[in-house]
């Protein structure tokens, strides 16, 4: 003969709904990880954007240079086969080049916001240049965790490009 037991639907005081808000928290606190890691996802995405825009815009800078013929050994302003030619960037001119680049592709930039040109510099042998693009990013999934919108900054490089 087996012992008589208790139905096993007994709960013990002071448990009730325990388990409830705990389920409740996890669902609350996995939601909050997701938001967080789906927006930093966003960002380093639209930053990736921000680099691609930026060398594309210090390529078409690059593409703007100027040509000065020097003159041949004997300095008497003769073309020869001794002549000095130097080929280089206008440093004024670069970062014009490049917010005109950014105005006529704005619609490619979608997800960034206030594009601008931060620096640009031509190096000192006038063959290449260095641009510096930012823009703001807002994050879409969790504004209310993070903040509401991120500064990225992309730098790009390019040189004059010649061929024969």
């Amino acid at each position: 003969m087996t012992p008589h037991r208790p139905p096993p639907t007994t709960r013990l005081s002071g448990d009730s709904g325990r388990i409830t808000i705990l389920a409740i928290s996890l669902v609350v606190l996995l939601v909050a990880i997701i938001g967080v890691t789906s927006s930093a996802t966003y960002v380093t995405t639209q930053r990736r954007h921000l680099l691609a825009l930026a060398d594309a815009a210090s390529h078409a800078a690059a593409q703007q240079f100027s040509v000065h013929r020097g003159t041949g050994a004997s300095g008497d302003g003769e073309l020869g086969a001794d002549r000095a030619t130097d080929i280089s960037l206008d440093p004024d001119g670069v970062r014009a080049l490049a917010a005109d680049y950014l105005r006529e592709t704005s619609q490619d930039a979608a997800g960034l916001q206030q594009v601008r040109v931060v620096s640009a510099s031509v190096e000192p042998d006038g063959s290449s240049l260095t641009l510096t693009l930012a823009a703001t990013v807002s994050h879409p999934w969790a504004a209310g965790i993070i903040g509401q919108d991120s500064e990225v900054a992309a730098t790009s490089r390019a040189r004059i490009a010649l061929g024969r």
